[in-house]
């Protein structure tokens, strides 16, 4: 078996023969089909036959139809035969000529046959499985890779003779031009496949300049393949090869030490194709004899390749998966601080009434009409206490009294609608009860804060609380670019006036008769109340009946409170008829009880009684 290159010279082989034997000998004489011409000349002691044979010739002209030169040589019994054969090629000159009795032959073909159909049936199953995926993810690295190994596959088609035989066999001129597009065409691919499997544009655009070079030269030699001799191209095509190799080893290698994870696989399928594609090029130069290992090497070498490309991709997708887990986990972790943080401006109680599961949905004018419980509560005199400190303290100190207000709403079931300066509306669409007690709970929180402003040496603060139960209209205001949740009705009209009350009564707590109501008709219901009168709300004819809740007053008050409030009652109702004479007596009665507490109400209805201010039918009005 011998190797001399790519050259122009023209090579002579000869053979001598003898068959002792007294039969018939049917020999086979194999040279691969790399050969572009060979001439021969068999001499027997009779005659002389010759032989030609060219690669360009179709399939049908040779004696047997094989992708090799195969020549058969019959032996006389007990002859002397010599074969001298001419060649001549563009290509490389190899010539592993190979001598075969007919039965030894078969046998060797037929393994042959088995090894080769292995190797295209483990390239046809990647290219499926990974077209199958490049339409299932939509992936460009998945077609860009199917390109590649289909040209791949179509190199080692043309070395091995199988496009004269299956793809080409009366085409020649196209199988001899199929072998150096073939190059070109996979070094497109196999580049533009590394470019975008490992990212060069973005992460290395330096290399991905290399890159794009190495594509122009592929595309040209494509081009200039019709061009040029067939020798010409092929040395070409077999240095872009090359080119195309180490450059992608690099980049795999340069990106496995950076730390990309699939660009292990990618580098280890780079040195299993470039052991092959070295040994190759290294024989065809005749640096390396022609034997099994050299003649194999690329098809060993590209079916590991092809198999760790596929562990490669397969990788990057469980990467891609994870990514794409954890972009959407951040997504969801983002959507949900969004989520939290527009409930801190529009509750989701708010957005649930009006029907919406979400702050995008709300649209202008998105209204529901409901029944609740509307309470308010403000700092009394907070004008005194704010002009003592500066705009930060002022700040500070709103916070610090609202973070305690807040969750004691919330534990009972209501939601804060808006924060007015200092002033608490928050909503209870549920039981009256709850609100009556998270506004005990309100006041009671109160005394606790006062006691830590008290060690810091600052003065107490007051509170009052009014409630009112009755419709309110939940929706949506404003404009197209400006919009705001709020409540609009004389419910929390009312409210707000009855918080203003507790100035007036000196009353933790004012509460409205719908409000009453609602509460007693829970069976819990528990609830230290008692009745102020009736007052008008300013632009209407009605008039409401308020209440004092005094549950979170100093446990003597509201001893005392609870024991004067039938007392209490008879004397509001006799200030407002004609006998307030009576009334006086009784609310100086109960004021003698009081054993030196102060009861605001009591004092309130003394002072307008004493100064006749007091007229029957002449109610308080909610200005």
């Amino acid at each position: 078996q011998a190797s001399f290159g790519y050259t122009e010279s023209v090579y002579w082989a000869r053979l001598k023969l003898e068959n002792d034997r007294p039969r018939e000998i049917q020999l086979y004489l194999e040279l691969v089909s790399l050969i572009d011409d060979v001439t021969i000349f068999i001499i027997n002691d009779q005659t002389t036959r010759t032989i030609s044979y060219d690669r360009l010739d179709p399939l049908s002209m040779r004696s047997i139809r094989h992708r090799n030169f195969i020549y058969p040589v019959d032996l006389a019994p007990n002859s002397r035969s010599v074969i001298i054969m001419r060649f001549a090629s563009e290509g490389g000159m190899l010539l592993p000529l190979t001598l075969w009795s007919k039965d030894a032959f078969a046998a060797k073909d037929h393994n042959e046959q088995i090894v080769y159909g292995l190797y295209f049936g483990i390239i046809a199953a990647m290219i499926l499985y990974n077209l199958f995926v490049f339409f299932a993810v939509r992936s460009l690295s998945y077609l860009y890779y199917v390109l590649y190994i289909s040209g791949f596959a179509l190199i080692l088609a043309g070395i091995w003779g199988f496009n004269h035989e299956y793809i080409f066999p009366e085409f020649p001129n196209a199988a001899n031009l199929a072998l150096p597009l073939s190059v070109g065409f996979t070094c497109l691919f196999a580049v533009q496949f590394t470019r975008s499997f490992l990212r060069t544009k973005t992460s290395i655009p330096r290399w991905d300049y290399f890159f794009r070079i190495v594509m122009l030269l592929a595309a040209a030699q494509m081009l200039i393949t019709f061009m040029l001799s067939y020798g010409l191209a092929i040395r070409l095509g077999m240095y872009l090869g090359l080119l195309s190799v180490l450059i992608m080893f690099i980049s795999s290698l340069v990106f496995w030490i950076r730390g990309y994870r699939p660009a292990r696989y990618f580098f280890l399928a780079f040195i299993a194709l470039l052991v092959g594609v070295v040994v190759l090029i290294l024989r065809n130069l005749t640096v390396l004899p022609y034997h099994f290992l050299t003649n194999y090497a690329s098809l060993i070498g590209s079916a590991t390749e092809v198999m760790l490309f596929s562990l490669a991709l397969a990788d990057r997708i469980n990467i891609m998966r994870a990514e794409k887990e954890s972009i959407q986990s951040e997504a969801l972790h983002t959507q949900q601080n969004m989520t939290n943080a527009f409930a801190r401006f529009v509750p989701d109680q708010f957005l649930n009434f009006i029907g919406k599961d979400s702050i995008t949905s709300v649209e202008l004018g998105d209204a529901v009409r409901r029944r609740m419980t509307v309470l308010f509560t403000d700092i009394r005199d907070f004008t005194t206490l704010s002009e003592s400190m500066s705009p930060e303290q002022n700040f500070q100190f709103i916070n610090r009294y609202l973070s305690r207000m807040g969750p004691i709403i919330r534990e009972h079931g209501g939601f804060i609608d808006k924060y007015i300066g200092d002033a608490i509306m928050a909503l209870y669409p549920g039981s009256a009860l709850s609100a009556i007690r998270a506004a005990i709970d309100l006041r009671r929180q109160l005394l606790e804060h006062n006691k830590m402003r008290s060690a810091r040496g600052d003065a107490p603060m007051d509170i009052g609380i009014g409630m009112h139960t009755g419709d309110v209209m939940l929706g949506i205001i404003g404009e197209r670019e400006r919009m705001q949740s709020t409540v609009i009705s004389d419910t929390v009209n009312v409210a707000s006036r009855l918080e203003g009350l507790t100035r007036t009564f000196a009353a933790a707590i004012v509460i409205s008769e719908s409000c009453l109501r609602e509460c007693l008709r829970e069976s819990d219901a528990t609830l230290l109340h008692r009745h102020l009168g009736r007052v008008r709300v300013k632009g209407k004819t009605e008039f409401v009946s308020i209440y004092e809740v005094f549950d979170s007053d100093p446990a003597e008050l509201r001893q005392l409170k609870a024991r004067n409030k039938e007392s209490f009652e008879q004397a509001v109702q006799l200030a407002n008829t004609s006998r307030s004479h009576r009334a006086l007596e009784i609310f100086q009665q109960i004021q003698d009880r009081m054993q030196g507490h102060k009861d605001g109400a009591l004092e309130w209805y003394l002072r307008r009684l004493r100064e006749g201010s007091l007229r029957p039918e002449q109610e308080l009005r909610l200005d």
